[in-house]
C-alpha cells in the first residue's frame, strides 16, 4: 500500500487519528505553546508531528512497506501511532490543527474543509494496531520537479504492543 499526498504544512505537518483527537480534547483545553502543548498527544500515539520550517507545499509518499530508495532522504525520526478501529487519519498543518482543536474540542468532523485552500487530506486502509512510524525528508531545489519543495516518506510498521506488567516485591540494590 503506497499512498501520495502535496500538502501545504503553515510550517507544522501533523499527522492524526481522528478519534484520539476528539478523545483527548473532549474535556482538556487546548495549549497554545508549540511544541509543549501537543507534546502529550505524541506520547500518546495520537498524533506526528513535523516541524518543516516552511508553509511550502510538500510531497508526501505514506507506505506500509519500505520505500524503494530513500539513501538520499535524512532521517526525521522514529513516533509510534495507534490507529482506532473504524478511525480516519488526517494529515493537516498547524493553523488547521489548531482551529480544530480550540474551536471545535478536536472533533475534525466539526471543522469545513475548503478544497480549493484547505482540503480534506486522508490516509485510507490502515489496519487497526499501534505502529512504529518512520519518518524520512528531502529538500527538492526545484519545485517544477513535483510540485514541492520538501519530499517526505512515512513507513508504517505494525507493532505489537506489549501487556503492562505488574512487578511486585520490588527491590532496589
Amino acid at each position: 500500500m503506497n499512498q501520495d499526498f502535496n500538502v501545504s504544512t503553515e510550517g507544522v505537518l501533523i499527522l492524526v487519528g481522528q478519534s484520539g483527537l476528539k478523545n483527548y480534547y473532549q474535556d482538556k483545553p487546548f495549549d497554545y505553546d508549540y511544541p509543549e502543548g501537543i507534546l502529550p498527544l505524541l506520547n500518546q500515539g495520537i498524533a506526528l508531528v513535523i516541524t518543516t520550517e516552511s508553509g511550502d507545499e510538500i510531497c508526501l509518499k505514506v507506505t506500509l512497506v519500505a520505500p524503494p530508495n530513500i539513501s538520499d532522504f535524512q532521517d526525521l525520526g522514529t513516533y509510534q501511532m495507534e490507529v482506532h478501529p473504524q478511525d480516519t487519519l488526517y494529515l493537516l498543518d498547524h493553523a488547521t490543527f489548531t482551529q480544530i482543536c480550540d474551536g471545535h474540542q478536536g472533533d475534525i468532523n466539526q471543522y469545513e474543509f475548503d478544497d480549493t485552500y484547505n482540503p480534506r487530506v486522508t490516509l485510507q486502509d490502515i489496519p487497526p494496531g499501534w505502529y512504529r512510524v518512520q519518518a524520512y525528508g528531502k529538500a527538492l531545489d526545484d519545485f517544477e520537479e513535483k510540485e514541492c519543495y520538501l519530499e517526505m516518506v512515512f513507513v508504517f510498521t505494525s507493532i505489537d504492543q506489549p501487556a503492562t506488567t505488574v512487578l511486585h516485591d520490588v527491590m532496589a540494590i
